[in-house]
């Protein structure tokens, strides 16, 4: 296993079920290696906030496979900038988005509470683009089906 930071791995910032179902290789190229640090690093200070792992669904995302799951064309996921994930058993979506935004040292542009309309729940945290400044955007989003377009989007 490829440790990227002390608790997040290569393997597991790339792995998806959709990526082996359909043969896609989602190996982030050597060249977005960075950006995926400079996001563990933030990842890190959110898993030290619950002190319990996170529960991560998605983070590098290649094109192929974005345009599998039906994700944003703009998807910092294909940046190798953002990660959807669960918080763990004990804390709501809700409290871990609030806690996230209350922390001044955690650099963030934008946390999502992402809500599909079949019910299925996460967040969606994204690191800036390297050169840019953190926005600190909180919302909640409302899809129209897991991994589908944004339908409604609201402050967080």
């Amino acid at each position: 296993m490829t440790k990227i930071s002390p608790h997040f791995t290569l393997e597991e910032l790339s792995r998806s079920g959709t990526a082996v179902k359909l043969g896609i290789n989602n190996l982030p190229p050597d060249g977005l290696l960075p950006n995926l640090r400079r996001l563990c690093t933030e990842l890190e200070k959110v898993r030290a906030l619950t002190t319990k792992p996170l529960i991560l669904h998605s983070a590098y995302r290649c094109p192929a496979l974005n345009a599998a799951v039906g994700g944003s064309p703009n998807s910092y996921h294909m940046k190798a900038l953002a990660a959807d994930f669960d918080p763990p058993p004990g804390m709501t979506h809700d409290a871990l988005q609030k806690a996230i935004a209350a922390k001044g040292d955690i650099v963030f542009d934008l946390i999502l509470e992402e809500q599909a309309k079949d019910g299925a729940l996460w967040l969606h945290f994204q690191v800036p683009e390297s050169g840019k400044p953190a926005r600190r955007l909180v919302r909640d989003a409302t899809l129209d089906k897991q991994g589908g377009t944004i339908s409604r989007i609201s402050a967080g």
